[in-house]
């Protein structure tokens, strides 16, 4: 049939897409002997992405596509196939193709073994293609389907139920084919979202569920959140900065170096919560439930910590000047290397309770009482 290019379009969202993506890729290239083209061996860093997706697009015969759960809800994904003159759809697990690929003819190799899943593209695939030394030559392994392959939260860390996601559960929020933006309203179910480095500045989630979601480094700035559940989520590095969060459940979320200066979180529980090294300049924790929450190195000069419950917290090595502590609870608080220089409503009482020494920084006559 003469020399064919294809173009193997998958998602990288799992390792065991990616995992499929590899092995069909060797497939075309070594079983039938083809030539192919893949973001994994052909796209290399400092490459302008959408220029060379154009250019593998375009000169490429065929677009080979991963069907999965996954590929089905990505739309970079969409918009590689729907710019393909001619497809070969091949589907490896349970999902369930609607929309164009209604009315076309797809490879099902779910659930095979890798011998028969070699044996029906064989069958099923009469196409001639030219190898790439620089691939593996050695088989790599099928990755056979189970029900419910592993859908990881990415990069959440220091979360005591980082479970497996089932993929059907995981919310990608809809986006404005015009204008490229996502679509949120308040009270979403947004469990176990990915939403790592979105503009988010100014959103209205209000009471959204966001349990187990990864927000990593996501711009959050003056955003509507509260009584939003972020319980066991993934904010690190996040930009929340005045947004109102009052109410909202954070409780071991993980916030490491998230900047939430002059933030509103009144009322709201962040027991176990991971905000180190975070910058809490001005943020508002009046009456908040903070039990057992690690601030270790965090910057909270001017902070509000009115009546809040710090029983157990690690405090230490965090800067609190000029904070308040009208009424907070310190109870086995961890206040070493801590500086509360200028910090108002602190009293001995307060203090005598805390695992204090000669490296926490008082004022002097506060340490004198102690």
């Amino acid at each position: 049939m003469g020399e064919k290019t294809y173009f193997i379009s998958y998602t990288t969202r799992t390792e065991t897409d990616k995992k499929w993506a590899i092995w069909i890729e060797w497939f075309f290239r070594e079983k039938l002997e083809g030539k192919t083209v893949m973001q994994k061996y052909n796209f290399r860093t400092g490459d302008d992405f959408k220029l060379k997706m154009h250019e593998a697009l375009l000169n490429s015969d065929y677009v080979v596509c991963v069907l999965t759960h996954t590929y089905l809800g990505s739309i970079n994904c969409t918009k590689e196939w729907l710019h393909a003159e001619r497809l070969i759809p091949i589907k490896f697990d349970d999902c369930k193709p609607g929309g164009l690929f209604t009315s076309l003819n797809y490879v099902d190799l779910c659930g095979l073994s890798e011998d028969a899943a070699c044996q029906k593209l064989l069958c099923e695939l009469l196409l001639e293609e030219v190898g790439v030394n620089d691939r593996p030559r050695d088989m790599p392994k099928f990755e056979t389907y189970e029900k419910k392959p592993e859908y990881p939260v990415p990069s959440v860390v220091n979360c005591p139920d980082n479970l497996p996601i089932d993929p059907q559960e995981m919310i990608f929020p809809d986006q404005n084919e015009s204008t490229g933006s996502l679509s949120y309203k308040p009270s979403m179910k947004l469990r176990k979202s990915i939403l790592n480095r979105e503009n988010l500045s100014g959103v209205n989630l209000k009471g959204s569920d966001l349990t187990m979601s990864a927000l990593i480094e996501a711009n959050l700035e003056r955003a509507r959140l509260d009584k939003v559940d972020f319980s066991d989520s993934n904010l690190n590095k996040a930009n929340l900065r005045h947004a109102d969060i009052r109410n909202a459940r954070l409780n071991w979320a993980t916030l490491q170096g998230a900047d939430l200066q002059s933030a509103d979180l009144e009322w709201s529980s962040l027991r176990r919560v991971e905000l180190i090294d975070a910058n809490l300049t001005g943020t508002n924790f009046t009456l908040a439930d903070m039990q057992e929450a690690n601030l270790q190195n965090a910057l909270a000069e001017g902070a509000v910590f009115d009546s809040a419950l710090l029983n157990n917290a690690n405090l230490e090595g965090a800067c609190f000047h000029n904070a308040s502590f009208d009424n907070a609870v310190l109870e086995g608080a961890l206040l070493r290397k801590a500086d509360f220089a200028g910090a108002k409503g602190l009293t001995s009482e307060q203090l005598k309770s805390a695992k204090m020494d000669e490296t926490t920084i008082l004022d002097e006559d506060l340490r004198r009482q102690c």
